[in-house]
């Protein structure tokens, strides 16, 4: 990674304990990293700051993941998402991709 530039990943996921366990291994890999524990968070994260890369989980209450990137997207050029599930789902795969979700 080019030493004068950091980037930017944006963590949301309702799941304290897996939001701080990723921040710590990107942060130590030399991101910037940033957290929100809902979608709406995320979405007053994403219109403040630069964010170069979205993890986002699928399952979260209130604003699903897939709700959070749909806005994200009508905010914003495209950021590149990778949706973050426990779940086991084509559907849920399908879903996200037709969505705008890179992986």
């Amino acid at each position: 990674m080019d030493e004068q530039r950091q980037y930017t990943i944006l963590v949301c996921d309702d799941e304290e304990d897996i939001a701080e366990a990723i921040r710590v291994y990107l942060q130590s890999e030399g991101y910037r990293v940033l957290t929100a524990c809902n979608g709406r968070q995320a979405l007053a994260v994403f219109q403040k700051e630069t964010v170069h890369l979205v993890l986002m989980d699928v399952m979260m209450p209130g604003l699903s993941g897939l709700e959070t990137m749909q806005r994200m997207f009508e905010m914003k050029s495209h950021v590149p998402v990778i949706l973050v599930t426990a779940r086991n789902r084509d559907t849920d795969e399908i879903a996200g991709l037709r969505t705008g979700a890179d992986d």
